[in-house]
């Protein structure tokens, strides 16, 4: 039953999500940028073989610099993806990571989910 529940709202949910993204749009336009990141649609060229590090938001991506740093400092070859959820905190990955993949991570439906992690 549990499971009958959760397939029905996940059902909805697209629906729900654009639909607050477009308000929260009215607000600040940049919700509406980079809209597909946000259901799991293909990146072109993503990074491979990467650190990855999540920060939801600004506050995190700021308190995620000096572990970048020290990162980069024991794998220097390495690429790095930079997953946020709103777009200040995006906006705040690309200037403190210039060199770093910063894309929002997917909303949690399942088939989102997969598909940016088959990237």
């Amino acid at each position: 039953m549990i499971r009958r529940l959760s397939a029905t709202l996940w059902h909805l949910a697209p629906f729900l999500i654009r639909r607050h993204l477009r308000r929260r749009a009215l607000k600040s336009p940049a919700y509406l940028e980079h809209w597909d990141e946000r259901f799991g649609q293909a990146y072109p060229n993503p990074v491979q073989r990467t650190i990855w590090i999540h920060a939801v938001s600004v506050g995190e991506t700021r308190a995620a610099e000096p572990l970048v740093q020290a990162l980069r400092r024991h794998f220097p070859d390495s690429p790095f993806l930079i997953t946020q959820m709103p777009p200040t905190g995006r906006a705040t990955a690309q200037s403190l990571f210039p060199d770093a993949q910063c894309r929002y991570l997917p909303y949690d439906k399942s088939e989102w989910v997969a598909r940016f992690l088959a990237e």
